[in-house]
């Protein structure tokens, strides 16, 4: 035998009950004695705006390897990518490094 109600052998249901909880909450009202002037909004939209350039930014440079942890396969983007990477590599090591003014040719 149970001493306490459950959820299910009370009469109300469960809006009533989150009803009546927001109801005493709002009775009880303590004054905050705070300011908030127009630079905190600004200051929590600039906020808000670098936390979304962060994750934006975060998510472009590693998104061949959430595709990946998803079973995607490299697209071609991801293949262009890796080429222009190595591309990049050979120039700084100095191996495509020709005279000013020569052109480089494939052989």
């Amino acid at each position: 035998m149970h001493i306490l109600p459950t959820r299910d052998t009370l009469p109300m249901k469960n809006a009533a009950w989150r009803l009546i909880t927001v109801a005493i909450l709002s009775a009880w009202v303590v004054p905050a004695h705070a300011y908030l002037d127009p630079g905190t909004g600004s200051m929590l939209i600039q906020g808000l705006i670098g936390a979304i350039a962060a994750v934006s930014v975060t998510l472009r440079l590693y998104w061949h390897k959430i595709k990946a942890a998803f079973g995607g396969e490299a697209s071609d983007a991801d293949e262009g990518d890796e080429i222009a990477a190595e591309s990049v590599a050979e120039d700084l090591n100095g191996e495509r490094r020709g005279e000013p003014g020569e052109t480089l040719s494939k052989d």
